[in-house]
């Protein structure tokens, strides 16, 4: 039995054993129970570290990926207890991914990664699309993509990059709309917790729509931009982005308003900002932010063109714009 778990993790099994393997995990409390901890560790190995962030650990994390390449199937297996658990001790001492197992079925288990504020994840998907996770932003999706899509459920902020599959359409699932695609680059953002919604377009195309009413789903085109205001979704043409600054971990604002700017802030670093010069909301603002910036050193940039000032409560939670 533990061969056969090899060669699930290997990508040796064709469709017809993997699905009667997970119907033996399925009914086997031992075996679950095995696959699980052995998934975990796969998921925590492919997590990528933001560049610039943690260098120590960055080329720790490289280091062991690249050995991985190296070594042979069996003979990592072998070892995979060894290198797990330093990359496990690796994610402990610099920052925090929680993964939720949730029950596993004959289409294979589930996985959640939840980003901490301040971070960014890069993960690659079973199909071989790569997707970057914004700050405290959340991502659930199957091990395996099996069925006639490809289906993810995402709050937060994410960038996808999706690997063409005409035959299984790669559908991002929000609370407020889902984005269908084929084979394409993209930006989502919605956070369940604000009213906020926008998916970003850089190739190929997508269509946005709310669930099963595809019928008046907008289309986009690349450079388009779908925001919603006021429960409304809003089409407009943004300058053409480069796909290296979300990839080495830049915020991009384009033509924003500070209203907008400063919801965003509160999502990636988890502050609260109190307005009390409301004509500061209204300005708008094109620039980008590395995320390893404090939010103090953004707003002091945002500052050298428009005219505001801000105070920090004691804490530093709350942040007073005057």
């Amino acid at each position: 039995m533990s061969e056969e778990l090899d060669k699930y993790f290997a990508g040796e099994l064709n469709g017809e054993e993997k699905e009667a393997f997970l119907r033996k995990v399925e009914e086997d409390e031992a075996l679950k129970e095995a696959f699980v901890r052995t998934q975990n560790l796969m998921a925590l190995s492919s997590l990528v570290e933001q560049k610039g962030d943690y260098d120590r650990a960055q080329v720790s994390l490289f280091g062991f990926k690249q050995d991985m390449r190296k070594a042979k199937r069996k003979k990592f297996f072998l070892n995979f207890a060894k290198y797990a658990a330093a990359i496990v001790l690796l994610i402990a001492s610099t920052w925090f991914v929680s993964e939720r197992y949730f029950k596993l079925s004959s289409k294979g288990s589930f996985i959640e990664i939840e980003v901490p504020k301040g971070h960014r994840t890069f993960l690659r998907l079973d199909d071989g699309s790569t997707v970057w996770l914004n700050s405290r932003s959340k991502l659930r999706y199957p091990s395996n993509f099996n069925g006639d899509e490809r289906v993810v459920l995402l709050d937060g902020e994410a960038f996808f990059s999706v690997e063409k599959d005409e035959s299984k359409p790669f559908i991002v699932k929000t609370s407020r709309y889902d984005v269908e695609v084929l084979g394409t680059k993209f930006r989502v953002l919605n956070y369940s917790e604000k009213t906020m919604f926008e998916t970003t377009l850089l190739e190929g195309s997508v269509k946005v729509f709310r669930r099963k009413n595809k019928k008046d789903a907008l289309f986009l085109d690349p450079n388009e931009q779908v925001v919603m205001k006021n429960g409304i979704l809003e089409k407009r043409t943004i300058e053409k982005q480069d796909i290296s600054l979300w990839e080495n971990g830049y915020f991009v604002f384009d033509n924003e308003v500070f209203e907008d700017i400063i919801r965003k802030l509160e999502l990636y670093y988890d502050v609260k900002f109190v307005i009390r010069n409301e004509k500061a909301l209204y300005n708008r603002y094109t620039g980008n932010f590395n995320a390893n910036d404090g939010i103090i050193e953004i707003l002091e940039a945002i500052q050298k063109v428009q005219k505001f000032s801000f105070d920090l409560s004691s804490d530093h939670k709350i942040i007073y714009i005057n």
